[in-house]
């Protein structure tokens, strides 16, 4: 003679075996946890020079220099560096312009270039 079980059964049957062969790893709350590792510093490179460093270095030079070599120190357009030029003069840098032969120089003024 077979036994036949309704479907419900059969499922309170399963959750009953799962239940009594599970066991939980889970702590109980009283339990202390050990603090995490501190993660080591990481040294970072130094950063690269800004543009406008490189602007600044470029007219700091005694004979200044032409809009040609600022273009291709930066990679911006003559436009951007009239602008970023202009941007110098509103920090308070005194830049000299001066119009020749091969085109317009510019020149950081220093103080020392008075006496």
């Amino acid at each position: 003679m077979t036994k036949t079980l309704s479907r419900k059964a059969d499922v309170k049957t399963a959750d009953a075996e799962v239940d009594a062969n599970t066991t939980t790893d889970v702590a109980p709350a009283t339990q202390k946890t050990t603090p995490l590792p501190v993660a080591p510093t990481i040294c970072f490179a130094p950063k690269p020079r800004s543009k406008q460093t490189v602007l600044l270095d470029l007219i700091s030079r005694d004979e200044g220099t032409h809009i040609d070599e600022l273009i291709s120190a930066t990679g911006w357009q003559a436009h951007t560096i009239r602008a970023a030029l202009s941007g110098l003069r509103k920090q308070g840098h005194v830049i000299l312009a001066t119009k020749g032969e091969g085109g317009t120089s510019y020149r950081l003024h220093t103080p020392a270039m008075e006496a």
